[in-house]
Protein backbone atom coordinates (compact mmCIF):
# COMPACT_ATOMS: atom_id res chain seq x y z
CA UNK A 1 0.00 0.00 0.00
CA UNK A 2 2.62 2.34 0.81
CA UNK A 3 4.11 1.63 -2.89
CA UNK A 4 1.25 2.40 -4.35
CA UNK A 5 0.82 5.85 -2.49
CA UNK A 6 4.76 6.51 -3.61
CA UNK A 7 3.77 5.85 -6.95
CA UNK A 8 0.81 8.14 -6.63
CA UNK A 9 3.43 10.69 -5.59
CA UNK A 10 5.25 10.81 -8.26
CA UNK A 11 2.68 9.96 -10.88
CA UNK A 12 0.56 13.57 -9.76
CA UNK A 13 3.74 15.66 -10.17
CA UNK A 14 4.49 14.51 -13.89
CA UNK A 15 4.87 17.45 -16.26
CA UNK A 16 1.82 16.74 -18.27
CA UNK A 17 -0.50 15.54 -15.18
CA UNK A 18 0.35 18.11 -12.50
CA UNK A 19 -2.67 16.96 -10.13
CA UNK A 20 -3.01 17.97 -6.50
CA UNK A 21 -5.66 16.37 -5.84
CA UNK A 22 -3.92 12.82 -6.04
CA UNK A 23 -0.82 14.38 -4.44
CA UNK A 24 -2.49 15.12 -1.27
CA UNK A 25 -4.43 12.09 -1.58
CA UNK A 26 -1.10 10.06 -1.48
CA UNK A 27 0.03 12.10 1.49
CA UNK A 28 -3.26 11.55 3.44
CA UNK A 29 -2.85 7.62 2.17
CA UNK A 30 0.94 7.27 3.41
CA UNK A 31 -0.36 8.86 6.65
CA UNK A 32 -3.37 6.33 6.80
CA UNK A 33 -0.93 3.17 6.18
CA UNK A 34 1.84 4.74 8.86
CA UNK A 35 -0.69 5.13 11.70
CA UNK A 36 -2.36 1.55 11.01
CA UNK A 37 1.42 -0.23 11.11
CA UNK A 38 1.47 2.17 14.32
CA UNK A 39 -1.91 1.36 15.89
CA UNK A 40 -1.87 -2.55 15.11
CA UNK A 41 1.45 -1.88 17.53
CA UNK A 42 0.25 -0.10 20.04
CA UNK A 43 -3.12 -2.46 20.35
CA UNK A 44 -0.42 -5.13 21.08
CA UNK A 45 0.71 -5.69 24.38
CA UNK A 46 4.18 -5.24 23.24
CA UNK A 47 3.83 -1.22 23.85
CA UNK A 48 1.13 0.41 26.02
CA UNK A 49 1.44 4.28 25.52
CA UNK A 50 2.26 6.19 22.30
CA UNK A 51 6.02 6.77 21.80
CA UNK A 52 7.47 9.61 19.86
CA UNK A 53 7.51 8.76 16.46
CA UNK A 54 3.88 7.84 17.02
CA UNK A 55 3.87 11.61 18.01
CA UNK A 56 5.44 12.46 15.02
CA UNK A 57 3.44 11.20 12.75
CA UNK A 58 0.37 12.26 13.80
CA UNK A 59 2.10 15.98 14.60
CA UNK A 60 3.26 15.92 10.47
CA UNK A 61 -0.16 15.51 9.83
CA UNK A 62 -1.90 18.03 11.67
CA UNK A 63 0.73 20.42 10.07
CA UNK A 64 -0.14 18.88 6.89
CA UNK A 65 -4.15 19.08 6.92
CA UNK A 66 -3.77 22.43 7.98
CA UNK A 67 -2.16 23.55 5.08
CA UNK A 68 -4.38 20.88 2.70
CA UNK A 69 -7.47 23.34 4.35
CA UNK A 70 -5.57 26.26 3.67
CA UNK A 71 -4.05 25.88 -0.42
CA UNK A 72 -8.20 24.66 -0.87
CA UNK A 73 -9.43 28.01 1.14
CA UNK A 74 -6.99 30.41 -1.33
CA UNK A 75 -7.59 27.86 -4.22
CA UNK A 76 -11.42 28.57 -3.72
CA UNK A 77 -11.07 32.33 -3.04
CA UNK A 78 -8.89 32.96 -5.96
CA UNK A 79 -10.89 30.52 -8.55
CA UNK A 80 -8.50 28.56 -9.65
CA UNK A 81 -8.67 25.37 -11.71
CA UNK A 82 -8.78 22.15 -9.94
CA UNK A 83 -9.78 24.04 -6.63
CA UNK A 84 -12.49 21.99 -6.15
CA UNK A 85 -13.71 18.38 -8.02
CA UNK A 86 -16.34 18.49 -10.80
Amino acid sequence: MIISALISLVVARMPNLQNLFLFLTGIFTIYMVLAGNRASTLKSEIKSTADNIDKSISGAMLITSVIMIVLGITRLIKQQDNSILD
